[in-house]
């Protein structure tokens, strides 16, 4: 699963086709916002908006802050828990 935005860089991924083959791709885009592609390999659905981006809640780990209450708890507590963003 990943976002539109990143979806325009798919092709510059490593064997995107390959990619393709192994796994259907899920594409979030918000409303209002529909990328064009040819693959039936590709799902492209609406998400709602969120008020923080993801970019943002890196960088957020990345400077120590907080991100309570901008993800689920669960979700946190794992970030944490595997380190994850923090020495990126």
């Amino acid at each position: 699963m990943i976002g539109a935005d990143e979806l325009a860089h798919f092709p510059t991924w490593k064997d995107p086709e390959r990619v393709l083959e192994l796994a259907r791709l899920a594409v979030a885009t918000r409303p209002g916002y529909r990328p064009e592609t040819t693959s039936p390999r590709i799902e492209i659905f609406e998400l709602e908006p969120h008020p923080v981006s993801s970019s943002e809640l890196r960088e957020r780990i990345r400077r120590g802050e907080s991100i309570e209450g901008l993800v689920p708890d669960a979700v946190a507590a794992r970030i944490a828990e595997l380190g994850l963003y923090a020495d990126a």
